[in-house]
This record gives C-alpha cells, sequence and structure tokens, in this order.
C-alpha cells in the first residue's frame, strides 16, 4: 500500500512525486535505490555504534538525521504535511503534543525495566504502534522506528533479529492501531536475551 499525501509540493519536486534530495535526482528508481543503499550503511554503523538519548522524540530525531543525513536536507526534522496509508498518521500540528504523550508514559514505566518477558514485548509492541501512529518525518519512519525500537530492547538486555521475511512483519504491523497481539507475538519469535554474553 502507497502512502497518501495531501498535494506535496514541500517535499518533492514540481508535478512529480519524488522527494528533493542532495544529488538532485528526480528519477524515482534511482532514488529509492540509492536511498536504500546510503541508509543501510547508516543503520550498519548504528548497530555498531547506537545513538544514545531519553527515548524521546528528540532521541527519535536524532536516529532520522543520522541515518538520512547524506540524502535529504530535511532530515531529523518533523513533517510539516499530512500523511496516511490505510490509516491517517498523527497530523503534523499534533506531533509535538501527541508524542510528549507517548514518550513520558514510556519514561514513567521505566523505559520497561524490570518486566518479564511477555511483558516486555506486550509493551514492546504498544509503543512499536504508538509511535508508528505518529510518523513524525516526511519519509523512513519505518526504519527509524525499527533502529529506536532496537536501542529500546538493547537498553533492557535484549537483541532483535528481525527476519528477512517482512511477510508476517507487515500483517502484525497493519493490526497494530487497533490491536497489537500480533505484534506482541512477533516480538516473541525475534527478541533475544544477551544478558548472559556480557
Amino acid at each position: 500500500m502507497d502512502y497518501i499525501y495531501n498535494n506535496d509540493t514541500v517535499y518533492c519536486y514540481p508535478n512529480t512525486d519524488v522527494l528533493i534530495n542532495k544529488f538532485n535526482i528526480k528519477d524515482a528508481l534511482k532514488l529509492e535505490s540509492l536511498e536504500r543503499d546510503l541508509t543501510a550503511l547508516r543503520i550498519n554503523e548504528l548497530i555498531q555504534n547506537p545513538i544514545e538519548g531519553h527515548f524521546d522524540l528528540v532521541h527519535l530525531q536524532d536516529i532520522h538525521r543520522y541515518i538520512f543525513q547524506d540524502i535529504y536536507v530535511w532530515a531529523g526534522e518533523l513533517r510539516i504535511i499530512r500523511i496516511a496509508k490505510g490509516v491517517m498518521f498523527a497530523y503534523p500540528e499534533h506531533i509535538e503534543d501527541e508524542s510528549k504523550k507517548v514518550f513520558s508514559l514510556l519514561n514513567r514505566e521505566n523505559h520497561l525495566m524490570g518486566l518479564s518477558f511477555d511483558e516486555f514485548c506486550e509493551r514492546l509492541a504498544f509503543y512499536k504502534s504508538e509511535i508508528n501512529m505518529l510518523h513524525p518525518f516526511r519519509e523512513g519512519n519505518g526504519r527509524v522506528i525499527r533502529e529506536f525500537i532496537r536501542n529500546l530492547a538493547h537498553y533492557n538486555g535484549y537483541e532483535i533479529i528481525y527476519p528477512l521475511d517482512k511477510s508476517s512483519y507487515i500483517e502484525a504491523m497493519k493490526a497494530s492501531p487497533s490491536n497489537v497481539t500480533l505484534l506482541k507475538d512477533f516480538f516473541k519469535h525475534i527478541i533475544r536475551d544477551f544478558s548472559h554474553l556480557i
């Protein structure tokens, strides 16, 4: 399912759906390929050296800025247009206020420290869904949120190993706005405790 944008004349070249980029590439497929390659390199760097933060909106923005710094001048900036993909994501004028609610709750839950494995997977699924509904950036939300969630898991002594087959993940994410059970079950299969290796 493709994204739906409300006449995006802010981020795209005139009369196209190609994002304005640092390479001035106006071919959608070429940009997609380059973006995939460059962001994969940055994500691999983050796996080795995660960005530290307070698990809040600023932390999320820092991750986005790092991953997309090579491609877009607006890397790390909150989007200013409305977007949808099956569901309408948070309106740009509400992103900051809504994110405060989500991340304040995460802080009150002590960033999920001390939970049982089952409880941890359930709450991680909840926050993954909530942050996804914010969809704070014009592009790259999935990659950035996955890295944020990976950091949160790592903070709690877990590692996440995403499978090559994304079908179960996609189905779980589609269902997550109303029910995080599939996403919780997905996490239970891909999260490993690495504390014994320390």
